[in-house]
């Protein structure tokens, strides 16, 4: 029982103010909450499993760096992603083509890679020889943590109007992207351009975009008054 029982406890302690729980409240004032709890679920299995599975070796297998810069991208591109939804029937549209549970899963997924999280389920399963109940207790230990969080966002959903949810978010996945990029990258000239460069691309993206919508909003308008 205590291979089950202290992956929970020590999952739950360690994800206390991780991004994720952030990343978990964003989703829920995007998606319905069914669909992030499933992805959260998804995307914790897939993460604390291969901690289980692979253990010692994952380093070796495939690098978190390698993996922590993939994930500071997407979640630039996230970030951008989030402001083109500029109404329900383009975010029906948007959520049919990615899918909320497979982007939700893939961001848990890679958020947690390398993460304290993942290095304690890790750490659980080298000292017990039940991987199974070890990853029971860490993915239990991920979805009592992040509840809270969803619970907040779908709260938040019926308060906040549209825009305002979307701006938030982009700030929030193109912050986490940023941060990501430089914890996996490290510190040095190399990475302060490629933050560089990152930022001012995302800038551009999301001006364009702004300004497009700008530019529509201005001419709904004018076509509403000639009607």
């Amino acid at each position: 029982m205590t291979a089950l029982v202290a992956p929970l406890l020590m999952v739950v302690m360690a994800e206390m103010g991780d991004k994720t729980q952030l990343l978990a409240m964003t989703f829920a004032a995007k998606y319905r909450t069914p669909q992030v709890l499933l992805g959260v679920f998804i995307g914790s299995l897939l993460n604390h499993g291969m901690a289980v599975g692979l253990g010692t070796y994952l380093g070796e297998i495939i690098p978190l760096g390698l993996l922590g810069v993939a994930a500071g991208f997407l979640f630039l591109f996230f970030g951008v992603l989030a402001l083109r939804q500029e109404n329900d029937d383009e975010e029906e549209g948007q959520t049919a083509r990615f899918g909320p549970v497979a982007t939700v899963a893939l961001s848990f997924f890679l958020g947690e890679m390398g993460d304290k999280t993942q290095l304690t389920t890790l750490t659980m399963a080298v000292q017990y020889t039940a991987p199974l109940m070890v990853l029971a207790g860490a993915v239990a230990g991920m979805m009592i943590a992040n509840s809270p969080g969803i619970l907040v966002g779908d709260k938040l959903l019926r308060k906040v109007s549209p825009r305002t949810l979307r701006l938030i978010s982009s700030v929030v996945f193109v912050g986490f992207g940023l941060v990501q990029l430089y914890e996996s990258l490290g510190a040095g000239p190399r990475t302060w351009a490629i933050l560089g460069a990152s930022a001012a691309a995302v800038g551009l993206a999301a001006t364009l975009i702004l300004r497009s919508q700008h530019q529509e909003t201005g001419a709904k308008g004018q076509a509403n008054e000639a009607a």
